[in-house]
Formats: C-alpha cells, structure tokens, sequence
C-alpha cells in the first residue's frame, strides 16, 4: 500500500537460484513485507499466468555465492535490461565477496544474516538500476575494482568539479553518507545531494560507487584523502 500522494513502486519479481530455492518460505516472506513484490519463484522455470506481462515486470535474481562467478554471470545475463542480480553469501558481507560479486556482473552483495527490510531495499535498489553495497565498502571497492568497461559516457576530470563538488567527492569516497557529508562540510543535506547529482552527471555515472571508481581511475582523489 503506497502513502497517499505517493507513486506506487513498480512491480518485482524474484528469482532464486539454487542453493537459495530450497528454502522459498523465508522469501516468501520477503515478498509478505512488501507489497511491491509480486512473485518470488525458483529458476529458470516459467511464470504461470504472468506470460502477458512478465516483460512489464522488474527481475531481480539472488544467487548464492557458491554457485560460482560463472553461474552469477548467467544469471545477470538472463536478466540483462530488466533489473539485474544480487550475490548472497553465509554471513555478514566482506569486501572481497563484494567485489567478486560485483565484478562478475551483480549488481549487489548480501549476507544470509541481515533483516528482511535490507533485502527488500537491496531487491529495490537493484530494480532501480543502482549498485548495492555497504557504504563502509566504498573505500575499497574504489580502490579494488579497477575495470570499468569503456563508453561513450562524458569523463570528467578534477578541474571540471567545481571546489565543493570536489570535497563531497573525497567524503563520498570515504563512505560517507549524504547526512554525514553535510556534518562535515557544514551545507544542508538537500545541498549535498544537489552536489551528488552535478558529481554523477560529470562523471556520467549511475550511482556514487561508480564515481568514485572513475575519480579513483583518473588519479582526481589521489591527494585527497
């Protein structure tokens, strides 16, 4: 149920991979909690009575870690252009499932240990188009993924960020988030998301993870911190 005045969210569909498909009752109950979700299914298999409209739907796949970097590609290829994937591992995330996830073509990283509510805003998230990652691995994540596959896209560098733009650039990269840069650099949080925004169209990147990457790739931090 949306709030009144607010846009209902778009739909999503979940698909499990083994070995996550064993146990469909705990995302059925991710699927319980929000409204948004209107299937959760084992894959691959068909999608009874949704064949009209399944191109309509939003697909996050979650896949377990063990299945392997090749079986998280697939599934990230199986879902290309209408969501994407988030890698789910045993426990609490560490930077380096992180990063393999993410460098195998997921779109996310999760621990089996976290509440529903963090998978739902992972499924969402991902729905979006966004990357789904601890803040706190930002950093590193920065530093480690060093391949960003070459495009079009504008590329900025540091004498194109304005002062400012450049000090939320260096708070952003220690993985701070909006609320937290705007303690430090005393400016409102809506004016720090204005800066973000400037950040992510100069870069031509879709989320911070990705400008930070690309600043880190550039050398524009590498005094900054």
């Amino acid at each position: 149920m949306s709030v009144r005045g607010e846009p209902a969210l778009p739909a999503v569909r979940v698909l499990l991979y083994a070995p996550l498909d064993a146990d469909t009752g705990n995302w059925h109950r991710v699927q319980r909690f929000a409204q948004d979700i209107v299937s959760v299914i084992r894959a691959p298999q068909a999608f009874p009575g949704e064949e009209g409209r399944s191109e309509e739907l939003k697909t996050v796949a979650l896949i377990h870690r063990s299945s392997g970097r090749e079986a998280i590609e697939a599934a990230a290829t199986s879902v290309r252009g209408s969501g994407g994937v988030i890698v789910v591992g045993d426990e609490a995330e560490t930077v380096d499932e992180t990063v393999a996830a993410l460098a195998a073509g997921a779109h996310g990283y999760l621990g089996t240990k976290r509440p529903v509510e963090q998978f739902v805003t992972a499924i969402r998230a991902v729905a979006a188009g966004y990357l789904f990652a601890p803040v706190s691995h930002l950093p590193s994540i920065a530093k480690r993924m060093l391949a960003v596959e070459p495009d079009s896209r504008p590329k900025a560098e540091a004498g194109e960020l304005t002062r400012r733009e450049l000090d939320v650039l260096t708070t952003m990269a220690r993985g701070y988030s909006n609320a937290e840069i705007g303690k430090h650099l005393f400016i409102s949080e809506s004016t720090v998301r204005s800066h973000v925004l400037a950040i992510l169209r100069k870069f031509g990147a879709r989320n911070r993870t990705e400008a930070v990457i690309l600043a880190n790739q550039r050398g524009i931090l590498l005094d900054k911190r």
